[in-house]
């Protein structure tokens, strides 16, 4: 090939580079078009059906778009022949396709074609010619896409959430069943363990699986998680090969969501301990017993018992007797049952939140302070602390008709009754003083039935009475009141269910039911956490 044969083939050569950036430009945003359209399809369908991984599919099929185009330009440029064709249609009247098929002749004709060809593409610009250009159109079109797809992709709704709840779900049952997997392959790998044994732990723990593949929520999933934790503990409580039983209760342990208190672990390892040293025969093999061996060390130094401490190296070189073997389970079972006990006091003091009893159970809760010594709702002295001097009347100071004083009545706001031992509007009563000293000589109002003697205060007493109440049917005459009718008679009533008891001051009985309720805790088996409870809420009472 001559030196005008080189030039012509390199300058087509040129040409059909440009020509096939066209067609890649072209088939692209075609691609983008179809990409874009498609990824604001998927997001549509997010916004109503639940369906996590929309995203990464829209943003997928967008690339894929561009890349198609991408493709069909690179597969779809121009042979040489096409680009000479292609540039002869821009002012050359066939030239170059001509020079192009005299290539490697070397006639008189073939050299003057050629040279012309030659003059002609010095002065051609193929950049020019052949320019890079979009369609504004088709540009918009692109761009206007991609933000629907932006914007539709940053829509929340219900959809949306739910999908997001689903996809946690799946990662969640994924983990656990990655647990179980795990649980499965070390049971299927213990030797000692016969065909039948691992046949029913791995049956188990199959069941779990599939259990936990089918659950679609989260409440399903959590009742999942509970059940397989009680079953894997059972399962690992009924297990005599220590390392099933420690596969089992690390299962369970994975499936629980609250992770356990240091006094809960200490007991259930402990327990494990006490159940090794039960299985512990002369079958035993030698890296069990420096398993035990070493558990027991650790446990013993956790619990400073050193008889524990002591004898672990005899269990490990399987040279203790009957008798030391009894007196170390029995060491064992012992720190089991402080642990165990240690752990539900804890339990149990959590639950009671400092000391408080329960909503329903509460009587009259102080205020934090004591805010000056008052008293519950229904029995309440003054804002100072005073006592009612004369005892409590009514809230408006006032007794019944029958010389009953209220129940629930509260004394004055200033905490003093009626100084003058006076009662209400017409009932008979007595001036009874009230926090200290002598009861005074009363006037005895309320159409001179009342008596006008104060009675001596017992200074042990506090003034303040409650009533013991009795349940019983009474026959009450008439209730006060009359109905719309001129005779003016009283409403009448028989048989009447009613209440009854007797007054008694607060400080005479509040000690026998705290003396009773001592005893009732002591001669039983709450622990000790909730007897502290129990002595603390009846000494705030007696103070």
């Amino acid at each position: 090939m001559n030196q005008m044969d080189s030039q012509i083939v390199k300058f087509i050569k040129r040409v059909r580079s440009r020509m096939t950036e066209q067609k890649i430009l072209f088939f692209g945003i075609w691609g983008a078009m179809g990409g874009f359209g498609l990824a604001v399809i998927f997001s549509v369908i997010a916004l109503f059906v639940p369906w996590y991984y929309a995203p990464v599919f829209a943003i997928a099929g967008a690339l894929l778009g561009i890349l198609v185009g991408i493709v069909l330009g690179i597969i779809r440029k121009p042979n040489m022949t096409e680009a000479a064709l292609g540039l002869d249609a821009h002012g050359f009247h066939e030239r170059l396709i001509t020079s192009y098929g005299l290539i490697g002749k070397e006639d008189v004709y073939s050299q003057v074609q050629k040279q012309d060809t030659l003059r002609r593409l010095g002065a051609f610009q193929i950049r020019k010619t052949f320019p890079l250009k979009v369609e504004w159109q088709k540009l918009v079109t692109v761009l206007g896409l991609a933000l629907a797809f932006v914007i539709i992709s940053f829509i929340p709704t219900a959809s949306k959430e739910a999908a997001q709840e689903y996809h946690e779900i799946a990662q969640q049952v994924q983990e656990e069943v990655a647990k179980v997997d795990e649980a499965i392959e070390k049971i299927e790998s213990i030797e000692n363990l016969s065909e039948l044994e691992k046949e029913n732990m791995i049956s188990t723990l199959v069941e779990a699986k599939k259990e936990l593949q089918g659950v679609e929520n989260a409440e399903e999933l959590a009742k999942a998680k509970e059940r397989i934790e009680v079953k894997m503990t059972q399962e690992a409580a009924m297990a005599e090969n220590r390392s099933v039983r420690e596969e089992l209760q690390k299962l369970s342990n994975g499936m629980s969501d609250t992770p356990k208190s240091q006094e809960q672990q200490l007991a259930e390892d402990l327990n494990d301990l006490q159940k090794d040293l039960q299985n512990l025969n002369e079958n035993t093999s030698q890296a069990d017993r420096q398993a035990i061996a070493n558990e027991m060390q650790r446990l013993g130094q956790q619990t400073g018992n050193q008889t524990m401490q002591n004898q672990a190296q005899n269990v490990a070189n399987n040279t203790m007797s009957q008798d030391q073997l009894q007196q170390l389970q029995q060491e064992v079972s012992n720190e089991q049952q402080t642990a165990q006990n240690n752990s539900n006091n804890n339990q149990m003091a959590n639950n009671s939140q400092m000391g408080q009893t329960t909503q329903n159970g509460q009587n009259g809760q102080n205020n934090q302070n004591g805010q000056n010594g008052q008293e519950n709702q229904n029995g309440q002295n003054n804002q100072n602390g005073q006592e009612n001097q004369n005892g409590q009347g009514n809230q408006n100071g006032q007794e019944n008709q029958n010389g009953q004083t209220m129940q629930n009545a509260q004394g004055n706001e200033n905490g003093q009754g009626n100084q003058d031992g006076e009662n209400g509007n017409g009932g008979s009563g007595e001036g009874n003083q009230g926090a200290g000293g002598e009861g005074g000589t009363g006037t005895g109002g309320g159409y001179n039935t009342g008596s006008n003697v104060g009675t001596q205060k017992d200074v042990e007493l506090t003034g303040q009475m409650i009533t013991i109440p009795n349940r019983e049917f009474q026959e009450n005459e008439s209730l006060d009141g009359k109905v719309n009718t001129e005779s003016g008679s009283a409403t009448y009533q028989k048989g009447g269910e009613a209440w009854a008891g007797t007054s008694v001051d607060y400080q005479q009985v509040v000690g026998d039911y705290s003396q009773n309720a001592y005893s009732k805790v002591e001669s039983s088996n709450y622990p000790s956490g909730v007897q502290d409870i129990v002595k603390s809420y009846f000494e705030e009472l007696n103070k």
